[in-house]
């Protein structure tokens, strides 16, 4: 309700642009990151009812490695990809090039804060399986004034920069998102007594360098391919995709062993 009343007052088609931008945002968050924190909580659940505090800590480092693992590609390709995927599904009639700039420029900053967005899904999981809810609410409240105060600072930085303000509303979303899953994932670390830190650093590390290879390889498809639309936004998908996965065989990435399970 108040990034909807904030973003009224700025110019023409930028609460537009943002409502469809985040239309956009969720889906890779709601098949990566609900999807799995769904799949995920009964064995929360049960793991805490019987006290079992090292299979929950394990249980939530391999929810959180296949989290970041399927996150930090979709953040690359939602950066990368947007303005063509935009102007694919939207761009005809009354929507121009001017309308998929001003949705490509809110997803850009919406893109950033998919892992926060991501990690907090999962993690938040975990709290209600321990019977708290209430350390999410109060840190989540935290955020959500914070992402008041971000909106309003980054609007006013954006136009002053003179870059469409509409952008720092998403900016703010996903800072303030960021801080909220950074405090959730400190107060459960010491919650559980740890989080298997360094399996998870190895983990990000394997996933940074396939979402790397995957970057570059979608910025050599945009060079190569010119038009049309679908064939540099969807190609541009397949190619990803393709890369990062096999990049993510060869450093031997424990999630590609999960997926193939799955």
């Amino acid at each position: 309700w108040i990034n909807t009343l904030i973003a009224s007052t700025l110019p023409s088609g930028s609460l537009s642009a943002l409502t469809i931008a985040f239309q956009i945002f969720t889906f890779p968050q709601a098949v990566i990151a609900q999807a799995i924190a769904t799949a995920v909580f009964p064995t929360f659940s049960a793991q805490a009812a019987r006290g079992e505090r090292d299979a929950l800590r394990g249980t939530l480092a391999s929810a959180l490695n296949l989290t970041l693992f399927l996150s930090l590609p979709a953040t690359l390709g939602l950066i990368l990809l947007g303005g063509p995927i935009i102007a694919l599904l939207f761009e005809s009639g009354k929507f121009t090039a001017t309308s998929t700039a001003l949705v490509a420029w809110a997803l850009l900053w919406y893109a950033v804060g998919l892992i926060g967005h991501s990690v907090v899904e999962v993690v938040t999981r975990a709290f209600y399986a321990l019977k708290d809810t209430r350390t999410p609410v109060l840190i989540g409240a935290g955020a959500m004034i914070l992402n008041v105060i971000f909106s309003l600072t980054f609007t006013r930085l954006f136009a002053a920069w003179g870059w469409f303000p509409h952008g720092g509303l998403a900016l703010g979303n996903s800072l303030a998102t960021a801080i909220e899953m950074v405090g959730l994932v400190i107060v459960l670390r010491q919650r559980l007594g740890g989080l298997d830190g360094r399996i998870m650093i190895g983990s990000v590390t394997r996933a940074a360098i396939a979402t790397t290879g995957m970057g570059i390889a979608v910025i050599g498809w945009g060079k190569m391919v010119a038009a049309p639309l679908w064939l540099i936004g969807a190609g541009g998908a397949i190619v990803g995709a393709a890369i990062y996965f096999l990049i993510a065989w060869i450093v031997r990435s424990p999630e590609m062993r999960l997926l193939r399970r799955s």
